[in-house]
């Protein structure tokens, strides 16, 4: 699963090389949002709490292609430190209602991992959405999550 989302943060980084700089204000806060979860992930694992509500939301992010980049490499390096197979448990705190407390439940490293990478795989496929209608042309399987790329290979 590490390298599934090893390659999933490749393939943000390889849009983020071609895209026109003008676009990237169409996908800053999708990708702004995919590297927060990515970075509460990697926090929550130093103490065994992920806290998807600590997000840093940082603007520049959001705003500019060299720090998403940045920010994506560091996240790969982080990854690439974790030792495949490895699966502690772990604490996830979520706000599920805006007026309660965040809500805590246990989870693993490798369903976090599902996690991170199907919610990135949502903001790709939004990010394709709004750049298609831009005029922007992206690779077939950009945006769509590896059950629906399987029963379409399937289909053919």
């Amino acid at each position: 699963m590490i390298s599934d989302n090893l390659a999933t943060l490749e393939e943000a980084d390889a849009l983020l090389g071609f895209l026109d700089p003008g676009h990237y204000a169409l996908v800053g806060p999708h990708m702004r949002h995919i590297v927060d979860h990515y970075q509460c992930l990697v926090q929550g694992l130093e103490d065994g709490v992920i806290d998807y509500d600590a997000r840093e939301r940082c603007r520049e992010t959001e705003l500019s292609v060299p720090r998403a980049r940045r920010v994506l490499q560091s996240l790969r390096q982080a990854l690439e430190r974790l030792l495949e197979g490895a699966d502690p448990s772990l604490t996830v705190r979520l706000a599920t209602d805006p007026g309660e407390p965040s809500m805590a439940s246990r989870s693993s490293l490798g369903r976090e991992l599902q996690f991170v990478q199907s919610h990135a795989v949502h903001h790709f496929a939004l990010i394709r959405a709004a750049l298609g209608n831009s005029g922007v042309q992206l690779p077939d399987g950009f945006g769509k999550a590896p059950a629906t790329l399987r029963h379409e290979r399937a289909s053919a």
